[in-house]
């Protein structure tokens, strides 16, 4: 484990897979990739992250616990800048993952344009499993193509067949961005919702071609 504080990037982030020859990247403006017990606090982004692999994110590309319990805190971070993604794509977290007792994206906001031409977009995280998001608010626009899903807060709310007890919660957010999407799958909160619970949580009706 271990604890990012206070960072700032303002360099733009890019991986294409001619990079490398797996499907596996991932990109974020503070952190690629970040296992088990993590604390990511007071980190802004102002660099536009640009993937063209499995996740990206304005903060972290990807937390994963790894079939392990472990705690990961996103908390008081920021980001300004473009996220162009592949599969998973979020204003702070691409994709979020994580079995512990403290699994949360608390007091973040996102006002940069998030973006996928082929998978899941959300304004905070592109996909949740077992991940709650508190007091956020995106700000930033959602833009997906035919066939797929953007949400305001959450893109896809992910469920394990062989552990249907694994939810997260949303709570006390808010979007204000636009959702464009041209299929009608955009959602003010969240996209794709399996088992995550949403609770006091409001968006501006001011999605494009989409669904509340």
């Amino acid at each position: 484990g271990g604890s990012i504080t206070g960072c700032t990037n303002k360099g733009d982030i890019s991986i294409t897979k001619s990079n490398f020859d797996i499907d596996w990247n991932y990109c974020g403006g503070i952190a690629g990739y970040t296992q088990w017990n993590v604390i990511i606090k007071d980190c802004k982004n102002y660099g536009n992250i640009i993937s063209s692999s499995y996740s990206a994110g304005g903060i972290i590309g990807t937390h994963n616990c790894d079939g392990d319990v472990g705690n990961c805190i996103i908390s008081r971070c920021a980001n300004y800048g473009k996220v162009i993604g592949y599969e998973y794509v979020g204003g702070i977290g691409g994709e979020l993952s994580s079995q512990g007792t403290e699994k949360k994206i608390i007091q973040c906001v996102n006002k940069g344009t998030i973006s996928t031409e082929t998978g899941y977009a959300g304004g905070i995280a592109g996909c949740l499993i077992d991940f709650d998001i508190i007091d956020c608010y995106n700000a930033g626009s959602i833009n997906v193509c035919e066939g797929l899903k953007a949400g305001g807060i959450v893109g896809f709310d992910y469920m394990f067949e062989n552990f249907p007890n694994i939810k997260g919660n949303i709570s006390n957010c808010y979007n204000s961005g636009a959702i464009i999407s041209n299929d009608k799958l955009g959602t003010g909160i969240m996209a794709f919702q399996n088992n995550s619970s949403i609770s006091n949580c409001y968006f501006l009706n001011n999605v494009d071609n989409g669904v509340g």
